[in-house]
């Protein structure tokens, strides 16, 4: 696997949407976004039949595939512009499967601002951020009970299927996933329109 820094350019540490910082984690941030994804644990669980990656793990270990590199690997908290609150966060992985491809792991919001178009907002400013550095695409991988999170990146653009993994029969205890991607070069623009769902988005992510 080629690192994406061979002919993209990487997403900064610190980008601006509209009403959010998006930046790096640090260590103090780590607990706040631990406090975030516990507010959605058991809701993945029912909807995929497993956890997902504590961000405390993400942040020490990273979120890459197998012959990837940590360093394109970006673990970064959504923060309010007016008071630096931590109300989400977002990882992500820059060149996978192809390197004009970025990859969203995870994102979440907190529970108090879902429903507010944050999720939208971050979504629609990483799009057109990542298509300025030379991305042609973003995929995320989301379970197929998850309806909240499909009706979310469906409204958002993110309407070709590549594939679908996972149990082919269904059960209450039988669980499957469907990759998603929104291409620039067949959307035009690029720029996904939709309305924030309350999201709780869970992406098997590149190491899944």
């Amino acid at each position: 696997m080629r690192n994406c820094n061979d002919k993209m350019q990487i997403i900064e540490q610190l980008w601006v949407a509209e009403r959010c910082n998006i930046i790096d984690a640090a260590t103090e941030d780590v607990a706040s976004m631990n406090e975030i994804y516990e507010q959605i644990n058991s809701y993945m669980v029912e909807v995929s039949g497993c956890e997902g990656r504590l961000p405390e793990q993400v942040f020490l270990n990273g979120n890459y595939p197998k012959g990837g590199n940590r360093s394109d690997s970006r673990l970064q908290c959504i923060k309010l512009r007016e008071n630096g609150q931590i109300i989400g966060y977002i990882d992500f992985y820059q060149g996978y499967p192809t390197v004009d491809t970025l990859y969203i792991g995870f994102i979440s919001i907190c529970s108090l601002f879902r429903g507010k178009g944050y999720a939208r907002e971050v979504i629609e400013t990483l799009s057109r951020k990542a298509q300025n550095k030379g991305f042609k695409k973003i995929r995320v991988n989301v379970s197929l009970k998850n309806w909240s999170a499909l009706r979310f990146w469906v409204k958002n653009g993110y309407t070709s299927v590549i594939r679908i993994t996972g149990d082919t029969d269904y059960a209450c205890e039988k669980f499957s996933n469907i990759e998603l991607e929104i291409n620039f070069e067949t959307k035009g623009s690029g720029r996904p329109r939709g309305q924030d769902q309350g999201v709780r988005t869970k992406g098997s992510g590149p190491s899944c």
